[in-house]
């Protein structure tokens, strides 16, 4: 199973160089670290607990638990924010994509670092997952920021 981010002085993430400290702003820290409570928790629709969560609420939850407010749904979400070009992504962008191909935000993770984001799917729960040329990169959407 994937190592959690860590808070002492970067990440235990085992597929890419660790993420500096001193890089991170405080809400980008809080924001991974949240995220990082969740790992595990399986998937479900409508889910908003650590007993099952869908993409949304764990965005929703994990920024909640950094002091930042969204919506509830992928689609409301995706209509907030900064929109950040793909190649401009940071630790903490919410990453969108439309995975039913009409046109709309319905799954959302939070970008880590190096192509990688934290998100709850629907088959593995949350899960650390590349957002490369695969299906992620075929259905991404849209980057926003709220930190």
């Amino acid at each position: 199973m994937r190592k959690p981010f860590s808070s002492e002085g970067g990440s235990t993430r085992e597929s890419s160089e660790p993420l500096s400290r001193q890089s991170l702003s405080p809400r980008q820290r809080a924001v991974l670290q949240a995220a990082d409570q969740w790992l595990g928790t399986p998937y479900c629709l409508g889910g908003t607990t650590q007993s099952c969560i869908d993409c949304s609420a764990f965005v929703r939850n994990v920024f909640q638990e950094a002091g930042i407010q969204l919506p509830r749904t992928s689609q409301q979400q995706s209509k907030q924010g900064i929109t950040i070009p793909r190649n401009q992504m940071q630790p903490g962008d919410v990453v969108f994509f439309d995975n039913d191909g009409d046109g709309s935000a319905n799954h959302a993770g939070i970008y880590v670092a190096d192509g990688e984001m934290i998100h709850a799917s629907t088959s593995n729960g949350v899960v650390y997952q590349k957002i490369g040329a695969g299906y992620f990169g075929v259905k991404f959407l849209v980057c926003k920021r709220f930190l």
